[in-house]
Formats: C-alpha cells, structure tokens, sequence
C-alpha cells in the first residue's frame, strides 16, 4: 500500500498491482496495473485495531475476571485478574484448563446448564451464582454472566465475567449480625422500660400503702392491740 494526497488534500491509501509489458525481444515498453483505493478498508482495520486494543486495556484493568473460551469449554484467553482469583499462571494457561476445572465439583451440572444455554445462542445477563474453585483447592462465590462469541456469524465459544462474591457476603454477614446486635439492644432496652415502669407504679403503690398505714397507726394511738401488727407491716413494705 501507498499513501497519497487526493486532489481534495485528504490522505488516501492506495493498493497497486501491475506488470511490465514486454516486446518481441523481451524488453518492458510499458507497464500495466490497477490502482485500487483502499482507504476505507485501511480505516476499518485501524478502527478494529482500536476496537480491540480498547477492550484488551478494559479487560487487563477491570476488577473482575474476564475469559473466552472454545465450543468444549477451554480457556483460550483470561485477564490478569481472573489469574489472580483462581490461582492460575498463563502457563497454565498455554497447557490448557477447562472451564469446569474452576468450579466446585457439587455445582459443575449447573455450570454445565449453563455453557449449554451458550451453546444455544442465549446470554447469562442476569447472572448466576455458583462455588468456584481455586488452583489451590479453595472454596469461593462468584456470580457468572456469560454470552455467545461469534465469529462470521458462525459460534466459535463463549466469553464471560466472574466477580468474586466473597467480600460482599461478607459484609451482608456482619451488616445481619449488626442488626441483629441492634434488634438485641434496642429488645433489653424496651424491657429496662418496662422493669422501670412496673417500678415506678409499684413504688407508687406502696406509698400509698405506708400512708394508709400511717394514718390507721395515728388512729389506733399506743397500746392498741394491732399496733404491733401495723408495726411490722410497714417494717416489711
């Protein structure tokens, strides 16, 4: 390809194909071709190369796992942090791992529900929770969308995300048992309410009690036969 300058002042490039033409003895007179512009196809690869170099940066920079995998379920590319999370190296990588071998051997049928809806055309956009498995044997959740990965309109695997779930079940633990210490503190204060209050009523009670006591002793005056009764009951209240 050439670069040329157009009558108009924008660049062009250009495809040229062509060949000498010879006389009897052999010798090129002229020189035939075809000059065809191919600046539009030039512009369209660019823009592809663009295309992919910006999803290449997304994909090593998001904070989730990002892979494409072939029609059976083998990795063929994974970012640096779907490394990070299962464990793998891209050796690993190159000797190849299978989709499955990352997931909990208890939920590998619904993993598999799920590569077969891929399989069929159809996206996991609504995600799907299933125990995923490290390179060391660890247990973790993670929440899988996945979709269709086409190539000439032909299915050729499936691409999809992991985000690792273990953080924010976490925090949902600790914001129940937060809420759940609340529910305790806010259920031993309605009761301290209530002991005061019952308290409260019953001191009332037995003032009244003293004094009718009181009175009924100023009635009576010494030496009356209940005055030792009176005595004792207000030594007991």
């Amino acid at each position: 390809c050439r670069v040329i300058r157009a009558s108009d002042g924008e660049t062009r490039w250009i495809h040229i194909i062509g060949e000498f033409e010879a006389d009897e003895a052999g010798r090129p007179i002229r020189r035939i071709g075809v000059v065809q512009d191919v600046t539009d196809r030039k512009r369209a690869m660019e823009d592809l190369r663009n295309s992919e170099e910006r999803f290449r940066l997304l994909a090593e920079n998001i904070p989730l796992a990002v892979y494409e995998s072939d029609l059976e379920g083998n990795f063929s590319y994974v970012n640096r942090m779907a490394i990070q999370m299962f464990g793998y190296s891209q050796e690993d990588l190159r000797s190849g791992i299978h989709l499955l071998k990352t997931v909990h051997p208890d939920d590998r049928a619904k993993a598999r529900e799920l590569m077969g809806l891929v399989r069929q055309g159809q996206s996991v956009e609504k995600g799907s929770e299933i125990r995923g498995l490290r390179k060391d044997g660890t247990v973790f959740p993670i929440m899988v969308y996945a979709a269709p990965r086409k190539k000439g309109g032909a299915l050729v695997g499936s691409f999809g995300i992991s985000m690792d779930l273990t953080e924010l079940k976490r925090a949902m633990e600790e914001r129940e048992r937060l809420q759940m210490e609340l529910f305790q503190a806010q259920k031993m204060e309605s009761i301290g309410t209530l002991a005061g209050g019952i308290a409260h009523d019953f001191n009332n009670l037995l003032s009244a009690i003293l004094g009718e006591i009181s009175l009924v002793e100023a009635e009576v005056g010494e030496g009356h036969p209940v005055l030792e009764d009176l005595l004792e009951m207000k030594g007991q209240v």
